[in-house]
């Protein structure tokens, strides 16, 4: 299922250009603070056990992490490789 997910975002973002060059060091903390908006949202969302938020922010932050590990490869990372070292 993962894999499916992150192939999605990956395609958007090859559409979207976001993946055409390697990022800047501004577009990674602009992806780092759409990351740290989404978790905010969520912590409010469990802290309000609000079901349908919660389901949402997971979304988001697993939308918005895919976006940042790709931009991260594009920049020579391997994400993979520390994803496996930590797993």
């Amino acid at each position: 299922m993962y894999d499916i997910i992150y192939g999605k975002t990956e395609v958007f973002n090859s559409i979207a250009g976001n993946l055409s060059a390697p990022p800047t060091k501004q577009q990674l903390l602009n992806q780092l603070a759409l990351i740290k908006e989404e978790l905010e949202e969520t912590i409010e969302a469990v802290e309000m056990e609000d079901a349908v938020e919660t389901i949402d922010g997971c979304a988001d932050l697993t939308y918005v992490l895919n976006g940042f590990s790709q931009m991260l490869v594009k920049a020579g990372y391997d994400v993979v490789g520390a994803n496996l070292e930590v797993c």
